[in-house]
């Protein structure tokens, strides 16, 4: 490993900014210098927990920017806030930044946010995590190797809403095909009797829809879905067998149609904690010139299924992909609109 030390920034000191914070201190490559939080006492606390004295502290990231200087700056605010403060960081020649998840609440807002990280040269990486368990790690190994044989088909599922968590279960499909198959199109449907944010962003609550991959593979997704059989990750069905696997890539239920005694190998999570690799392949990028397993297109991708399915609640329609016309929040806008349940056009009577 390097020897190189980058001064590192977190901006947003809430409970994803201390697991954040407690990942850092593991890194050799790595030196916390400044905690930013518009509450000083979030960043007060962080700094008595983990005894780090000669942090500096800042309710202004901006002004810390200024005064510090860092080569990492690791964003962990509300979603709405993602766009300004990247925008700052990587106009200030921050050389790489660590951004949460969703990576905006526009799709507007999203590829901004991919413009400026492509013209700037800032090397920037969205919070999918999970791509590190040891169990997606094996998973994706074992379905390149055909071990269910041919994939057909997807069922994919999240706890919660389709913006917050569900783009972790999109992103982990995707890594489950090896990230060359793109979407075609995608039909969704919405519970919008009960409203529900996530960070300040509209989600409704259970959702479902269909997305068709270039390749053919139909998978399904449901999110926030009472009654459901998987409470989240990917179920994979192949020719020759099917798995199911958790979040983290455990398996759940599995069967290789040939090989009645099949038994998958025994996941070793102790190996890979998915947030230590995630700051392993930052840091790599910064030293590089690769595209690292978190790299920003990824996060992009699942961002545009995401607001392609909103899109399709708020037209009721099949939307296809690239997504075109399409700049804020479909549902934000359905919402706004008043017209959030649709009422049923009427055919005219045919003519005798």
């Amino acid at each position: 490993m390097s020897q190189t030390h980058y001064r590192v920034a977190v901006i947003g000191c809430g409970r994803r900014g201390v697991g954040n914070v407690r990942t850092i201190l593991q890194n050799q490559n790595l030196h916390l210098i400044a905690l930013v939080d518009p509450n000083p006492e979030a960043a007060a606390q962080i700094k008595t927990e983990c005894g780090l004295e000669s942090c500096a502290t800042y309710t202004d990231h901006l002004e810390m920017l200024k005064n510090e200087q860092p080569d990492l700056c690791v964003i962990c605010v509300w979603t709405g806030l993602h766009l300004p403060v990247f925008r700052a960081c990587a106009e200030a020649g921050v050389k790489a930044a660590f951004l949460e998840k969703p990576v905006a609440g526009t799709w507007g807002e999203c590829r901004e946010i991919g413009r400026i990280a492509a013209s700037t040269g800032c090397r920037l990486s969205i919070s999918h995590q999970r791509r590190f368990h040891q169990g997606n790690l094996q998973a994706r190994e074992m379905l390149a190797e055909g071990i269910i044989g041919k994939i057909i088909r997807m069922d994919l599922y999240s706890p919660a809403g389709l913006l917050d968590c569900g783009t972790h279960t999109l992103d982990q499909a995707f890594s489950f095909l090896g990230d060359s198959i793109g979407v075609k199109w995608v039909h969704g449907a919405i519970d919008l009797s009960e409203g529900t944010e996530a960070f300040g962003i509209p989600e409704g609550k259970m959702f479902t829809g269909t997305l068709m991959y270039e390749n053919g593979i139909l998978a399904n997704i449901y999110c926030n879905m009472p009654d459901a059989d998987h409470w989240t990750g990917v179920k994979v069905f192949g020719t020759k067998g099917f798995m199911e696997f958790t979040w983290g890539g455990a398996f759940n239920k599995y069967a290789i149609y040939d090989q009645p005694d099949f038994e998958p190998p025994v996941i070793e999570e102790e190996k890979t904690d998915p947030m230590r690799r995630s700051y392993e392949d930052i840091v790599a990028a910064m030293e590089g010139d690769h595209e690292n397993e978190l790299h920003y297109h990824k996060g992009l991708r699942s961002a545009e299924v995401i607001f392609a399915f909103y899109e399709s609640v708020r037209t009721h329609r099949k939307v296809d992909l690239p997504l075109e016309n399409v700049e804020g929040h479909p549902l934000k806008e359905l919402l706004q609109s008043g017209d959030a349940i649709p009422r049923p056009t009427v055919a005219e009577p045919a003519m005798s």
